[in-house]
Formats: structure tokens, sequence, C-alpha cells
């Protein structure tokens, strides 16, 4: 996990990742990239056995927390189906989609 983290930041430099414990067990984790206007969060995720018990939503605060006091930039995210419940219960809503190609 650690070179697939250090190979991932070398190659994309304004990516940042943050991590979740429960104990010495890292059981959540989010993500994001940084342009010049807005911060992208493109991932976040639970192990399947520790869902349900918050660590989404608290990772999640702590990534909106870490983006405002590193760069001070607005918010957007990258959701997954699974995703939207949890995003529109902490007060986002969508305000554009974006379709995705499949290019044969």
């Amino acid at each position: 996990m650690e070179k697939f983290f250090r190979t991932r930041l070398e190659q994309y430099p304004k990516e940042t990742f943050l991590t979740g414990y429960l104990g010495e067990r890292p059981v959540s984790c989010s993500y994001y990239v940084v342009n010049s206007d807005v911060a992208m969060i493109n991932g976040v995720s639970t192990l399947e056995e520790f869902r349900g018990r918050g660590f989404a939503r608290r990772i999640m605060e702590a990534t909106i927390v870490h983006i405002h006091t590193a760069h001070a930039l607005p918010v957007s995210l990258y959701p997954s189906e699974m995703s939207i419940s949890l995003y529109k219960k902490m007060g986002f809503r969508e305000v554009y989609v974006r379709e995705d190609y499949v290019f044969e």
C-alpha cells in the first residue's frame, strides 16, 4: 500500500490522500485533487466490515477541513452511487452532472 501511495504522489503531486484509523488499522480513506480554483474529492471508501459506523462521514469531514485549511477552496465531489446519500446528508447538492463516455 505504501508503494502505491508513494508512486501516486510522485506522479500526481497535487493529489492528497487522508487515511482514518481504528487503533492501528486503516479503515477509511479519501483523496482529492486541487486545481487553480476548486478541490475535487475523487474518492472516499471504508472497508466493508466497518461500513455503517460513521467512518466515511468522519473522513469526509476531515477532508473538507484539510481542504479549507490548506487551500481555502470550494469543494466539489465525484460521487459514486453508494456515496450520494452520505453527501446529501452532509449538505452537498447536485449542481452539475458530468456525462461519462465510453470509447470503442
